[in-house]
């Protein structure tokens, strides 16, 4: 009797979890950005890499960015659970072009749910780098996950690491809480475009591949922001 009440119960939690995926979804997609509000973002953003060099020594490598294909930032991702636990959060994707510079970033999410027996709410700021073209490729085509479709490994911290170093991995996860940054693991979340975003910013919903390809421009100085610091950032000997 026990092992079916428990049997049920996780049926109703897994359809309770289901249906407010669900409801997210239609509330997420279908609403808007503002200018204001998207160039936040950037800020944000831009403000999570900047704290990271200043803590070069125990934070994101720059040897790793000098060979990147791609980066996500992911600012203030939120961590709820209460039974049912889940994470969420909106940032911005850059990628390299084929002349090896950072492109206008697109508007990204990142996604995550669980459930078990669990309780709070935090936030964090997270960063991926994609070491690999071919991962660039699937995030263009939309939604997938993290760990199945893209293999990944918690990211390596510390400015000792040289250039040459063997990154194997697809790609490297770090998570700042606190202050501080440190490889996180995030297989299971899932990413995709985020058209809203990139309506706020460029004025129009720009798919990714539309803006990495470079045909969409933007004088925003948040955007140039980011990327002076992303430049000054890899460039660190």
């Amino acid at each position: 009797m026990k092992l079916a009440s428990v049997f049920a119960l996780s049926i109703s939690l897994c359809i309770t979890l289901q249906a407010w995926a669900d409801d997210f979804n239609r509330n997420f997609y279908s609403r808007t950005v503002s200018a204001a509000e998207a160039n936040s973002v950037v800020l944000k953003s831009a403000a999570v890499l900047e704290e990271s060099y200043r803590q070069i020594q125990i934070s994101l490598p720059p040897a790793l960015l000098r060979e990147a294909e791609a980066i996500v930032i992911i600012p203030n991702l939120l961590r709820v659970a209460f039974i049912v636990g889940g994470s969420g959060g909106t940032g911005i994707m850059l990628i390299r072009d084929k002349n090896g510079i950072w492109t206008n970033p697109s508007f990204i999410t990142l996604a995550s749910g669980s459930v078990g027996l669990q309780i709070g709410a935090n936030a964090s700021d997270i960063v991926i780098v994609f070491m690999q073209r071919d991962s660039i490729q699937q995030i263009e085509q939309g939604k997938f996950k993290l760990g199945a479709d893209i293999g990944m490994s918690a990211g390596v911290v510390g400015a000792g690491i040289n250039a040459g170093t063997d990154f194997r991995a697809a790609s490297y996860a770090y998570s700042r809480s606190q202050g501080i940054f440190a490889g996180v693991s995030l297989e299971g979340a899932f990413l995709d475009i985020d058209p809203a975003g990139n309506q706020g910013l460029y004025g129009s919903p720009y798919n990714a591949r539309a803006i990495f390809s470079g045909r969409v421009q933007t004088n925003a100085t948040t955007v140039q922001r980011l990327k002076n610091i992303l430049f000054r950032y890899e460039q660190h000997p």
